[in-house]
């Protein structure tokens, strides 16, 4: 959906939240909607079935392996990754 099908369909009901910072007048807090945390409690388990999937099939060794390697990609194509945490 583009931009200006979405400005059309009202604000996001399970997207982020922006509310006023109370502590600062210029700035906006975002949160999760409530919609939005019942489908984050949703695909908490899917997510937990897949990696259980992924390590049958992978063997123990190999999943901790891909963990790590996914780890390595992220410090180079995720702009916001912080290399020291």
């Amino acid at each position: 959906m583009d931009n200006s099908r979405r400005a059309r369909a009202g604000p996001a009901t399970c997207g982020p939240r922006r509310i006023p910072d109370p502590s600062d007048a210029r700035a906006r807090l975002v949160t999760v909607t409530p919609k939005g945390m019942g489908l984050v409690e949703l695909g908490i388990p899917v997510i937990r079935a897949i990696g259980t999937a992924w390590e049958n099939t992978l063997g123990r060794a190999r999943m901790r392996q891909l963990k790590e390697t996914l780890t390595a990609l992220r410090a180079i194509t995720d702009p916001f990754h912080d290399a020291d945490s």
